[in-house]
C-alpha cells in the first residue's frame, strides 16, 4: 500500500460521490477512512476529540484520505466537515477538496437517503418541511466559510461532480499522490448524472449515516 506524507480531506457533504473518491484512492494504493473505521464513526470521534482538547484525528490519524464526515442518530447530528479550519491548522500542508453537485439534486438525494431526513428532524427537533431550508442554509454557509478560509491556499479545490473531470482531481493531488483513473467508477449510485464531457458522476452513498461509536483511545 502506498503512503503520502500529507493528507487529503474531502470537506463537502455526503451524497457527493464520497464513496467513489474513497475507492479511487484505495484502488490506487492509499489508505482512506470513509465514514467509519470498523464501526467507529469519524465525525463523532472528531467532535469528541475536539471537546477533549485532543487533535481532531487522535486515534485514527493513520490514513492518507478522509471523506464522508457525517454522523446521525435520533439524538445527535454532526457534520464533521465543519472542522476544516482546525484540520488545516493541524495539517497545514494537506489538500482540501470541497466536492459539490447541483444543489437541487443534492437535496433530492438526501431526501431519498434511507431515513436520513427523518432522523435529522428528530435530532434537531425540526418540522419535516423545515429540513430543506436548513440544508440549503447549511450548504451556503459552509461553502462561503470554506472559500473564504482557503482563498489564498493553493491546495484547496472546489470540485463540482457534475462539471469537473476526475482528471482535475488527479492533477490537483499529483505532487503527493499518484492516482489510477481506472479506479474511478460508479459506486452506490442513486442518480446518474449525464456527462458527455467525461465529468464525474454522482456515486451517492446509500448507507444510512448513523452507525459508529466514539473511540476509546485507551483501547487502541
Amino acid at each position: 500500500m502506498g503512503h503520502s506524507n500529507t493528507k487529503v480531506f474531502f470537506i463537502g457533504f455526503n451524497k457527493t460521490a464520497t464513496t467513489s473518491f474513497h475507492a479511487l484512492f484505495v484502488g490506487s494504493g492509499y489508505k482512506s477512512h470513509h465514514h467509519n473505521i470498523d464501526g467507529w464513526n469519524l465525525a463523532l470521534n472528531m467532535e469528541k476529540n475536539s471537546q477533549d482538547g485532543k487533535p481532531l484525528l487522535a486515534g485514527f490519524d493513520d490514513a492518507d484520505v478522509y471523506s464522508d464526515l457525517t454522523y446521525l442518530s435520533d439524538a445527535h447530528y454532526i457534520e464533521g466537515n465543519r472542522y476544516f479550519e482546525e484540520l488545516h491548522a493541524e495539517y497545514p500542508n494537506a489538500y482540501f477538496v470541497l466536492q459539490t453537485r447541483n444543489e437541487d439534486d443534492w437535496i433530492r438525494s438526501r431526501f431519498n437517503h434511507y431515513l436520513f431526513a427523518a432522523r435529522v428532524c428528530t435530532a434537531l427537533n425540526l418540522a419535516p418541511e423545515a429540513v430543506e431550508a436548513y440544508w440549503r442554509d447549511q450548504l451556503a454557509s459552509h461553502t462561503q466559510r470554506a472559500k473564504t478560509h482557503f482563498r489564498d491556499y493553493d491546495r484547496f479545490l472546489c470540485f463540482d461532480i457534475d462539471r469537473n473531470r476526475i482528471e482535475d482531481l488527479i492533477e490537483f493531488v499529483k505532487p503527493d499522490f499518484v492516482l489510477d483513473r481506472g479506479f474511478w467508477g460508479k459506486l452506490n449510485q442513486t442518480t446518474a448524472i449525464s456527462s458527455e464531457n467525461g465529468g464525474a458522476r454522482d456515486q451517492a452513498d446509500e448507507r444510512c449515516c448513523e452507525g459508529g461509536r466514539a473511540y476509546d483511545h485507551d483501547r487502541r
